[in-house]
């Protein structure tokens, strides 16, 4: 995980900061330790104030899972308890991963072929959250001040933060992963235009259209069209996209 360090000014501290800090860290040492100037965003903040006036600001800083606001060295108990029982959940997970590996996120066997028919559509709709851009700023590592700084995109062009078009573009493959053509496609080529932003409360419904193919002895290739549209009605994604489907495990209908 990263943790994040942020220390007050130190005007009238009680009690050693630095070294309950540098406890945590030994105990600790599989985490990485950043302050705020590497990164506004992390899993766990830890703001160590040295008085009970807790006077360090952090309200610019976004925490993933948990925030400690530290007045004394005894507070820092807290930090002990919550990485350790963060450790122990970890490995249980792990355990029932290990027992258990099918995800309950798959989608069911398919049952012989699945039927596809050239021309039909399928819809999604997702409402975009502050949640959905932390976490895929932190997959990507795209820590874009556009994305994440709300005071920087206040003087930009579009004057609040602008949902990562990549996500946005990602419902498409959403539809086609799992539902058009589905489970066992494999993507050859996209295409996209980004025409307009998306914003965090944004309704997006993504349209994704089955509209050519071609066939060959062991497989299709197929063309899929796909719009992201938000709640206005306005298109803010737009592409095509070539996808590779097996015979084995999709069967094209209505072909000439």
């Amino acid at each position: 995980m990263d943790i994040g360090i942020k220390f007050c000014g130190g005007c009238n501290p009680r009690y050693n900061r630095i070294q309950c800090v540098e406890k945590i860290k030994a105990k600790f040492p599989e985490h990485s330790y950043v302050t705020q100037k590497d990164k506004k965003i992390c899993d766990i903040w830890l703001i160590i104030c040295g008085c009970s006036r807790s006077c360090a600001d952090s309200e610019d800083l976004i925490s993933l899972k948990k925030k400690f606001i530290l007045k004394s060295f005894k507070d820092f108990d807290m930090v002990r308890d919550y990485l350790e029982k963060e450790q122990n959940e970890i490995g249980e997970e792990e355990d029932i991963k290990w027992k258990n590996p099918i995800n309950d996120k798959l989608p069911p066997a398919l049952q012989g072929r699945k039927e596809l028919i050239l021309g039909e559509k399928k819809e999604m709709n997702r409402t975009i959250t502050q949640e959905d851009l932390i976490s895929f700023a932190k997959l990507t590592g795209d820590y874009n001040r556009m994305h994440m700084d709300k005071e920087f995109a206040a003087k930009q062009w579009f004057l609040k933060p602008v949902v990562h078009g990549v996500f946005v573009a990602s419902f498409i493959s959403t539809i086609m992963g799992m539902d058009l053509p589905g489970s066992g496609t494999i993507l050859m080529k996209e295409e996209l235009e980004f025409l307009k932003p998306a914003f965090i409360g944004d309704k997006i419904t993504t349209e994704v259209t089955f509209s050519r193919c071609e066939e060959y002895k062991r497989h299709y290739i197929g063309e899929f069209k796909g719009i992201c549209k938000n709640q206005n009605g306005d298109i803010l994604v737009q592409g095509k996209c070539t996808q590779m489907m097996m015979k084995n495990l999709f069967l094209v209908k209505n072909l000439a």
